[in-house]
């Protein structure tokens, strides 16, 4: 068990070195920061809320059909409430973005891995800090820079322990680009 949290600890200094290298390269222009927030869909009552920074990754396309095609590193830290429960949840995330042509909507597809501070919350056991994260939704773009979305998450341990609960949860976004 220790070795896996070294594991993800050394994963995530190095997601974020990439972010921070990344960041240094890129144009300002090409930056996002954003705030997500998320309610549970199945029984359970559990909210979610996240911010995050997103840099580009070398991975873009222009499409014949006037589509473009990049992909983000996505690097969110955020707090889970249940009832009576609250702890911390860092995420690294890879974003698939599909651009309108005339850029008024995105779809989004992501997967990343994170950990959480908690493995109880209000009874349900998550069985260990790891999990890992997918993401599909749609952004509406205001203006060149800034867009609100919606993400269906899914997050699970991919039973990686002896249970594997999921979390499945509404996620809405409000994102900036500099």
């Amino acid at each position: 068990m220790i070795c896996l949290r070294r594991m993800v600890v050394v994963v995530l200094c190095i997601s974020f070195s990439c972010i921070y290298s990344n960041a240094m390269a890129a144009s300002l222009s090409d930056v996002a920061l954003g705030v997500r927030v998320a309610t549970n869909i199945d029984d359970e009552d559990f909210t979610q809320y996240e911010v995050f920074g997103a840099v580009p990754l070398p991975w873009r396309s222009h499409l014949s059909n006037g589509w473009e095609f990049e992909t983000m590193l996505d690097l969110s830290i955020g707090v889970m409430e249940a009832e009576n429960d609250t702890g911390g949840k860092f995420t690294a995330a890879v974003d698939a973005l599909f651009y309108s042509p005339d850029r008024t909507l995105s779809l989004v597809a992501a997967m990343g891995i994170g950990v959480m501070t908690r493995e109880v919350y209000d009874g349900v056991d998550f069985a260990g800090p790891v999990f890992f994260r997918f993401q599909g939704g749609l952004n509406y773009w205001l203006n060149q820079s800034f867009s609100v979305g919606y993400r269906f998450l899914h997050e699970s341990n991919g039973s990686m322990y002896d249970k594997n609960p999921s979390l499945n949860m509404h996620q809405f976004e409000m994102r900036v680009h500099f």
